[in-house]
């Protein structure tokens, strides 16, 4: 389960990848964290359920932990049926803008042409 600093960070902090309020996307990414959760451990899942709770001021250090804290979360949702959820797909997308940023960045940083 991913920690709700995290989702709060991914829901304040997303790039405009997602038109929903942070707040409601914060609780979406729960919802969805659990539902993979269950889709793993089933009936076992219980007991690494935390409570939801929504940080409004958490935002990413820098550009590199959005992307290793959106590839977590994908990864934390990987399980069964929830890959095939709407918001799983919208994460995915986001989490590929971010990787196509950063590695511009990096070859931009390292004299790479535009040819």
């Amino acid at each position: 389960m991913l920690s709700n600093d995290t989702i709060s960070k991914i829901a304040n902090g997303h790039g405009g990848a997602f038109t929903t309020e942070p707040e409601i996307l914060a609780r979406e990414l729960y919802d969805l964290n659990v539902f993979a959760l269950q889709e793993r451990y089933s009936d076992g899942a219980k007991d690494m359920i935390q409570p939801f709770k929504y940080d409004p001021l958490a935002f990413f250090p820098t550009k590199w932990q959005q992307y290793k804290s959106f590839s977590c979360y994908l990864y934390q949702c990987s399980e069964g049926k929830a890959v095939d959820e709407p918001l799983y797909k919208q994460m995915q997308e986001a989490s590929n803008i971010i990787a196509h940023r950063l590695a511009t960045e990096v070859s931009d940083a390292h004299g790479a042409l535009w040819e």
